[in-house]
């Protein structure tokens, strides 16, 4: 998946990006997604490009779909399946409980699996072109 954008903040070997939501019209999974709005992505730089450039970014199709799952499906089948497995057992008022605590306990879980992946190279955006330097 490859995304357009203007550097806005170089960070060390990655840089910031803001990327340009024209690639959310033709995406399957922008329902999910922020909607069409800009937003900033830190994206690998060896390419070296500057402060103000207008580059292509390359998303990884396996990171994206991880982040989906982890994002969306995990927390829906944990909240609604801790309730059905325990409405039956227990009731509907725990069973909701239950559903809201396992809901809360994955996305606690989510911030730790966050701070493990944040610095892996297989799932981190790319530069991949500089079509339009600053000058």
């Amino acid at each position: 998946m490859q995304e357009d954008g203007i550097i806005i903040k170089i960070d060390g070997q990655d840089a910031l990006v803001e990327v340009n939501p024209e690639g959310c019209i033709t995406c399957t999974a922008k329902a999910f997604c922020s909607g069409g709005e800009k937003r900033i992505v830190k994206a690998e730089n060896k390419i070296r490009a500057k402060l103000g450039d207008k580059v292509t970014l390359k998303i990884p199709r396996r990171g994206f779909y991880l982040s989906l799952s982890l994002i969306f499906i995990i927390p829906i089948v944990l909240l609604f399946g801790g309730f059905i497995i325990f409405y039956r057992l227990l009731g509907e008022g725990i069973a909701g409980l239950i559903g809201l605590i396992l809901l809360i306990a994955w996305f606690i879980a989510l911030k730790w699996i966050d701070k493990i992946q944040r610095d892996k190279k297989t799932f981190k955006p790319k530069i991949i072109t500089i079509y339009d330097k600053n000058t």
